[in-house]
C-alpha cells in the first residue's frame, strides 16, 4: 500500500467543504446553528477518515456488496419519494419549492400551443428553466408530473457512479456524500425539485460526450460511426440548455478536446453543442425575447445580488473554463474544471450574500459546484485506491 499523499488531508477537507457548501443552509434552517456546527465537524471527520481508510476498505468490500448497497439506496429513495413528495405537494411540509411547478406549467402551456414563458408558478414566480429542461422532463410530465423524472435520474446517477469509478466503494461513497445523504440534494429530490438532477444529467452527459469525442473513428458504416460521436454531443447540448450557468460546460469540454484530440475535434464538438442550444432557444426568442425569463430574470437577479454580476462573474467563469479546460488530462479533470468555472460564478455570490446575512438561504444554489467538484476529488481518490489494489482477487 503506497504512503498517503501529503495533499490527501487537503483533498478530504475540500470534499467536506463542498458537501457543506450546498447543505449548510438546509441543516441550519431545520436544526439550528448548534446542529450545523456539529454537522460541519462531523462531515470533516468522516471525510478525513474515509480518505485515510479507503485503500484498506476497498480491499475488504466486494463489488457485489457495493452493487447490493446501490440497489438498496435506489429502492429506499423511491419509497421515500413516494411518501414525501405527496406531502410536499399538499403543503404539509411548508410552502416548498416551485421548481417542479415551473416545469409542469411550461410543459402544459406547450401542450396547449401557448408560449410557456408567459406562465407563472403557484408562488407567482417566472419560469426559469431553459427549453432543454422542458424536453428532458417531458416523459415524466407525460406520466403525470415532471417531478417523476427524479425517479429516473438518481438511479441513473447511481449506475453511472458504479460504472465510472474503478473502485466501486469510492463510487458508492461519492453518491452517498453528494446525493443520497446530502441534506440539500435529498430535500430537492424528495420535494420534486430539478436543481440536483439538472446538475446530475449535465455531469453524466458531458462525461459521455468527452469519451465519445476523444475516440478515434473506427472503420465501419459511416452512420454508426457518426452516431457514436454525434449522439452524446447532441444529448449534452440538450442538457446544457437547461440552465444558463451551464454555458461553461461546452467551453471547458472544447478546451480539453483541443489539448487532447486537436482543434478539429474541439471546434466540431463546440459547434454541435452550440447548434443544439441555439435550435432549442431561438424559436422562443423569436416569439417574444422580452418574455424569455430564463435569461432576463436570472441575469437581473444576479445583478441585484452582486454589482454588475452578470458581466463580471459570467466573463470570469468563461475564462476559468477555458484556462482549466486546457489543463485537463482525464475525465475527472474535466469535471473539476467545470466545477471550478461554476465556483468562479457562485462563490462570489455566496460571499456577497454572507456579508449581507443571507448566505445560508442561498447555499443550496451551490449544488452544481459541490457535485462537479466532488466528482473530481472522488476520481482522484479512485485513482489512488485502485492503484494500490492492483492484483487483488
Amino acid at each position: 500500500m503506497p504512503p498517503l499523499s501529503p495533499i490527501a488531508p487537503f483533498e478530504a477537507l475540500l470534499a467536506a467543504a463542498l458537501v457543506a457548501l450546498s447543505s449548510s443552509g438546509v441543516v441550519h434552517r431545520y436544526l439550528g446553528p448548534v446542529a450545523l456546527g456539529a454537522y460541519l465537524v462531523g462531515v470533516a471527520a468522516v471525510a478525513l477518515w474515509f480518505w485515510r481508510s479507503a485503500d484498506r476498505l476497498d480491499l475488504r468490500v466486494s463489488p457485489r456488496a457495493v452493487r447490493v448497497s446501490l440497489v438498496v439506496l435506489a429502492i429506499v429513495f423511491v419509497v421515500a419519494f413516494v411518501l414525501v413528495y405527496p406531502m410536499a405537494q399538499s403543503g404539509v411540509l411548508g410552502v416548498g419549492s416551485d421548481r417542479d411547478d415551473a416545469l409542469d406549467a411550461g410543459l402544459a402551456a406547450l401542450a396547449r400551443g401557448e408560449y410557456p414563458y408567459y406562465q407563472r408558478t403557484y408562488l407567482g414566480n417566472e419560469l426559469t428553466p431553459l427549453p432543454g429542461a422542458f424536453l428532458l422532463a417531458l416523459p415524466a410530465w407525460a406520466l403525470g408530473a415532471s417531478a417523476l423524472q427524479n425517479l429516473m435520474w438518481l438511479p441513473l446517477l447511481l449506475l453511472f457512479a458504479y460504472r465510472w469509478f474503478d473502485s466501486k466503494l469510492v463510487g458508492l461513497a461519492f453518491v452517498a456524500a453528494f446525493a443520497v445523504f446530502n441534506p440539500a440534494a435529498l430535500q430537492d429530490l424528495l420535494t420534486g425539485g430539478d436543481y440536483f438532477v439538472n446538475a446530475a444529467y449535465v455531469l453524466m452527459t458531458v462525461t459521455l460526450a468527452q469519451r465519445a469525442a476523444q475516440q478515434p473513428i473506427a472503420p465501419g458504416p459511416e452512420a454508426q460511426a457518426a452516431t457514436r460521436v454525434v449522439g452524446p454531443l447532441v444529448l449534452l447540448g440538450i442538457a446544457v440548455c437547461s440552465r444558463s450557468a451551464y454555458i461553461v460546460v461546452p467551453v471547458a469540454l472544447a478546451a480539453a478536446l483541443w489539448r487532447t484530440s486537436g482543434e478539429a475535434r474541439a471546434l466540431g464538438a463546440l459547434t454541435l453543442v452550440a447548434a443544439v442550444v441555439v435550435a432549442l432557444t431561438l424559436p422562443f426568442l423569436l416569439i417574444d425575447a422580452a418574455a424569455f425569463s430564463p435569461l432576463h430574470h436570472s441575469l437581473a437577479k444576479v445583478d441585484r445580488m452582486f454589482p454588475h454580476g452578470t458581466l463580471v462573474l459570467g466573463s470570469a467563469s468563461l475564462v476559468t473554463a477555458l484556462w482549466a479546460g486546457r489543463r485537463v488530462r482525464t475525465e475527472g479533470d474535466l469535471l473539476g474544471a467545470i466545477g471550478l468555472a461554476l465556483a468562479t460564478a457562485f462563490v462570489p455570490l455566496l460571499l456577497w450574500r454572507m456579508i449581507a446575512g443571507g448566505y445560508l438561504e442561498l447555499s443550496a444554489a451551490a449544488t452544481p459546484v459541490s457535485l462537479f467538484g466532488g466528482a473530481f476529488l472522488a476520481k482522484r481518490l479512485d485513482a489512488r485506491v485502485t492503484g494500490s489494489s492492483i492484483g487483488r482477487g
